[in-house]
């Protein structure tokens, strides 16, 4: 009989090992599978930046309170209801005699659209970009241009005031590396301050003579803050991404500005592109392509304007709060005359409201909160602990698209669910897509209006029903064995 019982287990033992090896392959196909099917967030993103005419609040030719154009401007939030700006303006054409060209010029603005000079930050200058610092400095990146070259330049503030009124705590020439010409469009991808040192990484194009064009190029600058003399800087060519751009989308010519951030903790880029070969310059070509960082992949963004312009470039955009304090993108690009209908040419900002509603459960005698952003209605939202499932009713005019996105956080994930979790749509499974990042998690779903209920439940594991139906007859033989050895040796 032992040696009956220990076959059995040594055969359930395999069995185990054999469908957790088989379970943690088809985990890793699924993964995989879903990074390249799951594609339903990126249509939402991209529709984000195409269509300018269902945007919250738009402009076209935008200019600051000195009638100057806000020529690549980039926006981020200070405070409520309060932005800043900066950008570049030609004042060649103004001062002819004073050898003054390109001007960064830092503005700020209660609504997003009507912008109000602060300062000039650089004259010579162009394509700036803006970032806090996680130690609260601001820290201004621009192309600084000699002649006929260029070359990367930051300016560092210690804090707002300091911006606004001040002037920079220090600034760095960063040399050119990957080219004896021309290096510019900087954007900051990350910034860390630890202790006294601040790392930077920072996407700028450079002028490939190998290719015959701009391409672009990353680097990680190194400042010790208490000695800002003390710096580093380490460059290299984004090769791949580059060819994966001109191999995929034919982009023939330059390679140029871009802006990275995060819409619902997912990372993008927005890139511009030159269909057409750099010499002789052809500025209705220009076009700009969504960069998904979580599967390496370029889709082209054919953006529609109210006149129907077809030519973009400099982009960029920012997640924050709308004026009227709702989450939004703002979305900014510049349309070339040789691609812009009447009146579109220029700067355009625009940006797109989004409806979040927040709502809190209690688990376990700890307070959660749980957002949902939606196009629909959200309506009966409640809580199951028994169940341990979310519920809400979704509901939109009959046939039109619907999405929503859940966003909890990871310590309730993990309480409720352990990470593994599944999404209904009026009682049946559904496709969803699910993302974390440092303190969230988010859950998209989309669909199609009229009047749907949603229910997050847990996903028990197949390995774990597995091994239960497995042991079940192991544990009955286990306490029959037992009572049988009592039976014989009372």
């Amino acid at each position: 009989m032992k040696r009956k019982v220990f076959y059995l287990l040594f055969l359930i033992v395999v069995i185990i090992l054999f469908t957790w090896t088989v379970s943690v392959k088809t985990s890793l196909a699924s993964e995989e599978n879903s990074k390249s099917d799951c594609l339903g967030f990126v249509v939402f993103v991209k529709e984000l930046f195409e269509d300018v005419t269902t945007a919250t609040g738009y402009r076209y030719n935008a200019t600051d309170n000195q009638g100057y154009g806000l020529d690549t401007i980039k926006i981020i939030q200070i405070s409520e209801r309060a932005y800043l700006g900066v950008h570049h303006y030609n004042m060649s054409h103004l001062y002819p005699e004073s050898g003054i060209g390109n001007v960064v010029r830092l503005t700020n603005s209660t609504d997003m659209l009507n912008w109000n000079f602060v300062k000039t930050l650089e004259q010579n200058a162009s394509q700036p970009t803006i970032a806090k610092a996680p130690n609260g400095a601001y820290i201004i990146a621009f192309e600084k241009e000699e002649n006929t070259s260029s070359h990367l330049k930051l300016h560092y503030y210690s804090n707002l005031s300091a911006l606004i009124r001040g002037p920079p705590s220090f600034t760095i020439n960063i040399p050119r590396n990957l080219s004896e010409k021309h290096e510019g469009t900087p954007n900051f991808y990350n910034i860390t301050v630890i202790q006294n040192t601040m790392k930077a990484c920072i996407g700028f194009h450079y002028d490939n003579t190998t290719a015959n064009a701009d391409e672009v190029g990353i680097g990680l600058l190194t400042v010790q803050l208490n000695n800002p003399t003390n710096w580093t800087w380490h460059p290299k060519p984004q090769k791949e991404y580059n060819v994966k751009l001109r191999e995929e989308w034919n982009v023939k010519g330059n390679i140029g500005d871009r802006d990275y951030g995060q819409i619902f903790g997912k990372n993008f880029t927005l890139q511009e592109g030159n269909l057409e070969p750099r010499s002789p310059t052809n500025f209705s070509t220009w076009r700009v392509f969504l960069y998904n960082h979580l599967i390496n992949n370029f889709t082209l963004l054919n953006i529609k304007t109210h006149k129907g312009s077809t030519s973009f470039g400099n982009p960029t955009f920012t997640f924050l709060k709308s004026p009227n304090g709702n989450d939004c993108v703002v979305v900014t690009c510049f349309l070339f005359s040789e691609g812009a209908e009447s009146s579109e040419a220029g700067e355009l900002i625009f940006y797109k409201e989004f409806k979040t509603e927040p709502f809190n459960l209690t688990y376990k005698g700890n307070t959660y909160s749980v957002n949902v952003t939606s196009n629909s209605t959200i309506s009966d939202f409640n809580f199951n602990e028994t169940e341990r499932s979310i519920n809400f009713n979704v509901s939109g005019p009959d046939g039109s698209k619907g999405y929503c996105i859940a966003n909890l956080t990871n310590s309730l994930v993990q309480d409720l669910w352990s990470g593994n979790y599944m999404v209904l749509l009026d009682g049946a499974p559904c496709p969803f897509e699910n993302w974390t990042d440092i303190e969230n998690t988010y859950i998209y779903i989309n669909y199609t209006h009229s009047e749907h209920k949603i229910t997050i439940i847990p996903e028990f594991s197949t390995l774990a029903v597995l091994v239960d139906i497995i042991l079940a007859p192991v544990i009955i033989i286990v306490r029959l064995r037992s009572r049988h050895e009592k039976t014989r040796f009372p």
